[in-house]
């Protein structure tokens, strides 16, 4: 059985021995939450909420709270934030810097014997 308890949903359960009896709660997590997805071109942020009697979260499409994403809030539209990917450009390999160092370096030795002339 599960409750919901000061915004945290809690998975009770009677544990029984041959000399006591006791309730125990274990957080599950918090009883409304966003869920993030990804793909190719864009991230997804939907927000949920804990359904005690699926004991599973469902999207909740009332909820437009605000979602603070990198420092910037956005206003979900039935409770969805759609962000386009930006382009980011691959971190270079090892080998590939150290490829690049070699070609500066060849560079500015055919510069300064340029310089030289």
């Amino acid at each position: 059985m599960f409750e919901i308890h000061e915004g945290q949903v809690l998975y009770v359960q009677e544990v029984v021995t041959a000399s006591q009896a006791a309730i125990v709660k274990t957080i599950v997590g918090d009883a409304s939450r966003y869920n993030t997805t990804e793909s190719d071109t864009h991230l997804s942020y939907q927000w949920q909420i804990f359904n005690l009697d699926t004991g599973s979260y469902e999207d909740d499409i009332t909820n437009n709270t605000t979602i603070a994403i990198a420092g910037v809030e956005y206003t979900p539209t039935e409770g969805s934030v759609i962000i386009p990917k930006i382009a980011i450009e691959s971190t270079p390999t090892l080998e590939e810097m150290q490829t690049q160092t070699l070609l500066n370096t060849e560079y500015l030795v055919i510069m300064s014997e340029l310089t030289n002339l």
